[in-house]
């Protein structure tokens, strides 16, 4: 199998990565941007220690690969600055065909706006091109994922936070009386982020945060509508999707239609885990929400915003591959576009799962570009945006040809 940039990044996903002390203060010194802390840190990591790497194949074919914490169980991906370069070390082998460089940490970073807010409480890089829109931090479902690593950093910003889940799910008028200074200072931070080169060729422009509790998801869905009516009007035709809305679906159907008239494009409704028991053990607050009312919210949404305009996210290693791909097949069929991250090991997580192995990558990614083609579907944003996942590399077919059999995960 060639070991092209695709599954070099493959192997970073799958093994985890380390770095020397040399790569570490290159990326001090070269302005890398580091871990953001919301929710995937991973476990004891180091100062220093880099989000994302550039990884360029010798064609120029370049991806963005998360710096995942190691995998206890392989031997990680090592990264070293030889004192001219940096280079990826797999297994004891240096790569020589591919080239790597830190994705910078984008110049708003530092910025505050005119009313004092640092940026990085209202938006942040995800990847190189993703610019995120988070109006609160943390996570109020009745149960976490046990995947997931939100709520496990405290940032020194949360004492005088505007927002926080559980305040808003617990008094809604919060929103109503912070909604304009909110939306005011969010229109001008998004104008300063937009001016950075990260965005150049794309801008992929997404919000996301935490859910409300159980019993607020209908709060929610009106509060992403008055957000999504401001980005409307702050980034215009710059957003290459226009707005992506990431979040749980309201229980009133009538929220969909009006989420599409306040300007939310794709609505993305993940239910991290495809079948049960799975998805009940793994996903307890969700469950309390419902499998089945996840899906048809799903499918009603298809019916308003069009077909590839409705997204379901998984974690990929949490179940076994043939499972996830019958559902990814079904969600497919129905004009839903299936995508998977592949697990990583934060802080937070309670699981003790261990990520996919390299082979197991192959598979599935390639499986999951054959049903985008057949359906006439397609990956989400791009190679450099997705960070933690292979949907878009296998779509283009930067994967090595490879008869992998199914693990059984």
């Amino acid at each position: 199998m060639e070991i092209n940039e695709t599954i070099v990044k493959g192997h970073i996903l799958s093994k985890g990565v380390v770095f020397t002390n040399k790569a570490v203060n290159y990326a001090i010194e070269s302005n890398a941007k580091g871990q953001n802390l919301v929710y995937n840190a991973p476990k004891n990591y180091e100062n220093g220690r880099p989000q994302e790497l550039f990884i360029r194949g010798l064609d120029g074919y370049e991806v963005v690969a998360s710096c995942v914490a190691p995998n206890v169980k392989e031997q990680a991906v090592v990264i070293d600055h030889n004192g001219e370069k940096l280079v990826a070390i797999i297994d004891n082998n240096i790569i020589e065909n591919i080239s790597l460089e830190y994705v910078p940490e984008p110049s708003y970073y530092s910025m505050k706006t005119s009313k004092g807010t640092p940026l990085k409480r209202l938006v942040s890089a995800c990847g190189l091109d993703e610019l995120n829109i988070w109006p609160w931090h943390d996570c109020a479902i009745s149960n976490k994922c046990k995947f997931c690593g939100v709520n496990t950093i405290l940032h020194e910003s949360d004492s005088d936070d505007l927002f926080t889940s559980l305040s808003i799910s617990r008094k809604p008028e919060k929103w109503d009386q912070f909604r304009d200074y909110y939306l005011e200072d969010l229109t001008e931070a998004v104008k300063m982020a937009m001016d950075d080169p990260c965005y150049d060729e794309h801008l992929h422009l997404i919000l996301i945060s935490g859910n409300l509790t159980n019993d607020q998801l209908d709060l929610q869905a009106n509060i992403f509508s008055d957000i999504a009516n401001t980005l409307q009007k702050a980034v215009g035709d710059k957003a290459t999707e226009g707005v992506v809305s990431v979040m749980m679906p309201p229980k009133d159907p009538a929220l969909l239609q009006k989420m599409k008239d306040s300007g939310v494009d794709i609505v993305v409704f993940n239910l991290e885990v495809a079948q049960n028991p799975y998805f009940e053990e793994i996903c307890p607050g969700k469950a309390k929400i419902g499998r089945d009312f996840i899906i048809e919210r799903l499918e009603q949404s298809v019916e308003i915003f069009g077909r590839d305009k409705v997204w379901c996210n998984f974690v990929f290693g949490l179940e076994p591959i043939d499972g996830l791909l019958e559902m990814c097949e079904y969600l497919a069929s129905k004009g839903i576009t299936p995508g998977a991250n592949i697990l990583h090991l934060d802080q937070g997580s309670v699981l003790k799962n261990t990520p996919p192995t390299v082979e197991e990558i192959i598979y599935f990614y390639s499986k999951l570009a054959d049903l985008y083609k057949k359906y006439d579907l397609n990956p989400y944003y791009c190679q450099k945006a997705l960070r933690t996942g292979l949907a878009n590399e296998a779509f283009a077919g930067r994967l090595a040809a490879a008869t992998v059999g199914n693990q059984g995960r």
